[in-house]
């Protein structure tokens, strides 16, 4: 078995076995053990839009020739990739004329941050924002210091995982 991570599902690939009528799919959180049944595949493949985001499983698969069922293949690990989700408690402190430190609740699965700013309280189409990016970090804080004495900015800030792009924080 082959097991590919993907957003919100975990693929599965096998070779063909000849003299069969399918395959049965089970799913367990043990290397040893098939617990779940994910159901009957007439085909090399499967993809479990059931499993949990970042919760780690254990693939079987067994042949069917139409009486009888084969002995299950050793686990396979895969794991769900969780969907990007927008950033939550977003904070901007004015610290001077020239620096503004923001902070945000962090995400587990977030690979890295972008920091978005706008002197308008429009973030734009997120294929197209017309806010500008201004930086990026693995922290849960950042410190713009781009930032000119009495104007007002806006800030959204955007996660880049396995799963693409965030929507903008709100």
């Amino acid at each position: 078995i082959i097991t590919t991570e993907e957003c919100g599902a975990v693929s599965l690939t096998w070779d063909l076995v000849d003299n069969n009528n399918g395959y049965q799919v089970y799913r367990g959180v043990d290397p040893l053990t098939p617990v779940d049944d994910l159901g009957f595949a007439n085909t090399e493949s499967w993809v479990d839009t059931t499993a949990l985001p970042d919760v780690p499983y254990y693939y079987f698969v067994t042949t069917h020739n139409g009486v009888c069922e084969g002995i299950a293949t050793v686990g396979q690990y895969g794991m769900a990739y969780p969907e990007a989700t927008p950033v939550q408690n977003v904070n901007a402190t004015n610290v001077s004329c020239s620096a503004i430190e923001l902070d945000w609740t962090a995400e587990t699965w977030a690979a890295d941050y972008t920091i978005w700013q706008n002197t308008d309280n429009v973030f734009g189409d997120p294929d197209l924002p017309t806010a500008i990016a201004i930086g990026t970090t693995t922290d849960a804080f950042f410190t713009d210091d781009t930032v000119e004495a009495n104007t007002q900015y806006y800030y959204w800030v955007t996660t880049n995982g396995a799963c693409d792009q965030s929507p903008a924080s709100v």
